[in-house]
């Protein structure tokens, strides 16, 4: 699939005044790709590498929890 268009990273909420040299750089170096529901994007503690930009849908996002006994 060819990366999302610059209208369509300019429609998202996140990137409302990039300029179009901006929104081509992030263009350039991302790819679109379709989840399934219940997919795991990414776990607890996993180091940062990568940033979604969601086009259509949403994300759930959880923390697991752990309390100790003292």
């Amino acid at each position: 699939m060819a990366p999302p268009s610059p209208a369509e990273l300019r429609k998202a909420e996140t990137f409302p005044t990039l300029a179009p040299a901006q929104i081509a750089r992030i263009r350039s170096a991302g790819h679109e790709r379709t989840f399934h529901p219940g997919e795991i994007l990414f776990e607890q503690g996993e180091a940062a590498t990568r940033f979604f930009v969601i086009l259509e849908g949403s994300v759930e996002i959880g923390r697991a929890s752990c309390r100790e006994r003292v």
